[in-house]
C-alpha cells in the first residue's frame, strides 16, 4: 500500500486529516492486512500483503529416476537394507521440527496459486514455537522462527529461486536450493545446485485464526476476512508428492555425520569399521557392507556432475575421490586428466544428482 496524497511524514494531511498508509493499524483500500508496523515475516509484509509461506513437511528420498528427475547418483548408492533407515532418521527430525525449511513466496499476484507467470521462492529455515500438539507432518497455519542467518537486515529471504505457476503447477528454478538434512548422525546443510522442483498446488482455504498462540494469525495482523490461500503444494504420498532434483555438493557431503546406523554397536554396522570422525561422504566413496559383501547398505559412488556456480578444480569434471586406507576419510581428488587437485576446491565444485518427492503445507513466519 502507498500513502495517500498530500501525506506528510507523519502520516497527516494538510488539512488534518488522517490519510490510509501500510502501518497504520487500519487495514485501508487494497491491503491484505495491516498490523501496525512495515516488519517482513511477522504475518503481515512490510507492504500490508498477506504472506504467503510454506513449509516441507514430506521429504522422501528417491533411489532411482524419472521423467522429470533423470539422474540419482546420491539416492542409487543407498542399499534396500540401508533405505528405510535412512529414511526414518530424516522423516523423525522433520515431524519433531528439528529440521524446517519454509518458502516465502515473494511477489505472488494470485493467492489461489493458479497462474502467476513470474514470481520468486524464498528459502527460509528456522524451529516451531513451543506449542501443545505439535506435529511438524501436519502444521497448518503454525508459527515458525525465522533463523536470522537466512535473511537480511530487512528481513528478506537471502536465497531466491525464480518460478512460475500455471494451471496450479508450480515450476522453480534452475538455481540453488539449501536444505537442512539429518540422516540419524546429526544435522547438516545440503547445497543443490541446478536445482528444479514441481509441484501441484492444493485447494483454498481460510487463514487459522489465533486464540493468542500458536497456530493461526493473530487478530492484531487485521487480515482481510474474506482473503483466502492454497493451504499446501502436493500430497504425502508417492502420487500426489511434488518432485525435486537436483545436485548435492561433494562437500556438503563431507559435512554430514555418518549415519549412527552404520556405526558399532548397531547390527547394521559396516565391516569397513567407520568411525564417528567419518562423514557420509566417506561412506559413499568406499562403501557399507555386511557379511563379507553379501549385504550391500551403501554402494561406492563418485560424483557424476559439478557445480556450475563453482569454479572447476584444475581439469574439472569428472572428478575421483579416493580415501585414506587407515581412516577411510576422503584425502585425494582426481580430475578429468587424472592429476591430483586441491581437495577442498574439487569438493566444492564436485556434486551428486539427487531426487526427492516433496510436499508443503501453509505455515506462518515469525
Amino acid at each position: 500500500a502507498t500513502a495517500g496524497g498530500g501525506a506528510t511524514a507523519g502520516g497527516g494531511t494538510a488539512g488534518g486529516a488522517s490519510a490510509p498508509f501500510c502501518g497504520n493499524n487500519t487495514r485501508d483500500l487494497g491491503e491484505q492486512c495491516d498490523d501496525g508496523n512495515t516488519i517482513n515475516l511477522d504475518g503481515c509484509s512490510s507492504a500490508c500483503t498477506f504472506e504467503v509461506v510454506q513449509r516441507i513437511n514430506y521429504l522422501k528420498m528417491q533411489f532411482g529416476t524419472d521423467m522429470y528427475c533423470t539422474a540419482n547418483q546420491f539416492g542409487s548408492a543407498i542399499g534396500t537394507t540401508a533405505q528405510g533407515q535412512l529414511q526414518t532418521a530424516l522423516d523423525s527430525a522433520i515431524n519433531s521440527g528439528t529440521l524446517s525449511t519454509f518458502f516465502l513466496f515473494r511477489d505472488l499476484n494470485d493467492l489461489s496459486g493458479t497462474v502467476d507467470p513470474l514470481l520468486t521462492l524464498g528459502t527460509l529455515r528456522g524451529p516451531p514455537v513451543p506449542g501443545a500438539g505439535y506435529n511438524g507432518a501436519s502444521d497448518l497455519d503454525w508459527w515458525y522462527t525465522v533463523d536470522s542467518t537466512t535473511v537480511d537486515v530487512s528481513r528478506v529471504p537471502l536465497e531466491n529461486n525464480p518460478a512460475s505457476l500455471a494451471a496450479k503447477v508450480l515450476n522453480v528454478g534452475p538455481g540453488v536450493l539449501t536444505l537442512p538434512f539429518d540422516f540419524g548422525g546429526g544435522p547438516s546443510n545440503m547445497r543443490l545446485s541446478t536445482a528444479r522442483m514441481t509441484i501441484t498446488l492444493g485447494p483454498t482455504s481460510t487463514p487459522t485464526m489465533s486464540s493468542g498462540m500458536t497456530p493461526g494469525h493473530l487478530a492484531t495482523e487485521r487480515l482481510d476476512p474474506t482473503l483466502q490461500c492454497f493451504a499446501n503444494g502436493g500430497l504425502p504420498n508417492v502420487n500426489g508428492a511434488g518432485r525435486l532434483c537436483g545436485n548435492v555438493a561433494a562437500t556438503s557431503l563431507a559435512a554430514t555425520p555418518i549415519p549412527s546406523v552404520l556405526l558399532p554397536p548397531s547390527s547394521t554396522a559396516c565391516e569397513q569399521t567407520y568411525a564417528v570422525t567419518n562423514s557420509l561422504l566417506d561412506v559413499v566413496i568406499g562403501g557399507c557392507s555386511l557379511f563379507g559383501g553379501f549385504i550391500q547398505l551403501v554402494l561406492p559412488r563418485q560424483p557424476d556432475t559439478q557445480d556450475p556456480g563453482v569454479a572447476s578444480a584444475g581439469a574439472g569434471a569428472p572428478y575421483t575421490l579416493s580415501a585414506s586406507p587407515t581412516t577411510r576419510q576422503v584425502n585425494t581428488c582426481r580430475d578429468q586428466s587424472n592429476a591430483v587437485v586441491p581437495l577442498q576446491q574439487c569438493l566444492d565444485d564436485a556434486a551428486y544428482s539427487a531426487f526427492f518427492h516433496v510436499n508443503f503445507g501453509r505455515v506462518i513466519a515469525r
